[in-house]
């Protein structure tokens, strides 16, 4: 059950639901095609998750990074890592900018192990020797790409219709 926490409060969720003679526990959480979602649908969760399983494989890579090229580094962060907060991050536009963060320092902390950078290098200059964009920004792309596709293919169509023409309502010089 998803809403507010105003609006899941007068829902009594102690006894679960009746689903074909079965009791259905409520969970607090659950994972719906790799994404992690909460009754508030904060992505709190998801973000912790995807922070948790990129920091295991940035102490990975941190391991066999001095016997590799830095063109083996780059795609093996590419692969592994870049792509976990990729995965559905067009769920993340419009959430806070404390799980934007946590998810950028995601981004230094492997930006320093592919480059073998110590914590004092600034991960941003890393970043754009690399031309990785930084999270914010590969957010807004993801969406900006997506409504491209919309507006030029009409597919899919449950998208092409949320999407209207501006037509302004005078004649401008422009």
């Amino acid at each position: 059950m998803f809403g507010t926490r105003a609006q899941t409060d007068k829902t009594d969720t102690a006894d679960g639901i009746n689903v074909a003679g079965t009791i259905i526990k409520f969970s607090s959480k659950v994972k719906l095609l790799g994404v992690t979602l909460n009754t508030a649908l904060s992505m709190d969760h998801h973000v912790a998750d995807v922070v948790h399983s990129c920091s295991y494989h940035i102490r990975a890579l941190w391991h066999i990074r001095c016997s590799l090229m830095m063109d083996a580094a780059k795609i093996i962060a590419q692969g592994l890592v870049t792509a976990r907060p990729d995965y559905g991050n067009r769920l993340l536009l419009g959430t806070t900018a404390r799980n934007l963060d946590r998810l950028q320092l995601a981004q230094h902390a492997l930006t320093r192990a592919v480059c073998q950078a110590p914590r004092s290098f600034s991960a941003t200059d890393l970043s754009r020797s690399l031309h990785w964009l930084p999270i914010r920004q590969r957010i807004d792309y993801k969406i900006a790409t997506i409504t491209h596709k919309v507006r030029q293919t009409n597919t899919p169509v449950y998208i092409a219709s949320l999407i209207n023409d501006y037509i302004p309502s005078r004649t401008l010089r422009s």
